[in-house]
Formats: C-alpha cells, structure tokens, sequence
C-alpha cells in the first residue's frame, strides 16, 4: 500500500469553496482568519502551518 504524503493529506481535506454571508472580508481580515484556522489545524505547530499555507516556517517567502 503507498502511503499518502502530508501534502497530499492536506490538499485533500482543502474546501473547494469558502462562502461568506453578507459584506466580503477585507485581505486583511482574510489572512488573519486563514492563519488562525491554520493554527488551530496543525494545534500550533508552526512548521505544519506554514506547509499549509505554501510559506516558509517564519513567512518570509513562498515555498513549493
């Protein structure tokens, strides 16, 4: 049996959709929201946070 990667884990469980009722949020608000969903995902781990949001552990760049 193969065994299924952490990314591939992650992108399977990934929404195909977000909806929002009412006024959209702001980028901001949005980033916040998405780093706090993130966070509570990965209980705090930083490093499994940043897999899932495609950035380096301290956010500095984007990784592939």
């Amino acid at each position: 049996m193969e065994k299924i990667t952490e990314k591939e884990e992650l992108e399977a469980s990934a929404p195909d959709s977000i909806t929002f009722n009412g006024e959209l949020p702001s980028i901001e608000q949005l980033v916040h929201l998405l780093a706090a969903e993130a966070m509570k995902r990965a209980v705090g781990n930083t490093l499994t946070v940043a897999k899932m949001l495609g950035i380096s552990q301290h956010g500095r760049e984007q990784v592939s």
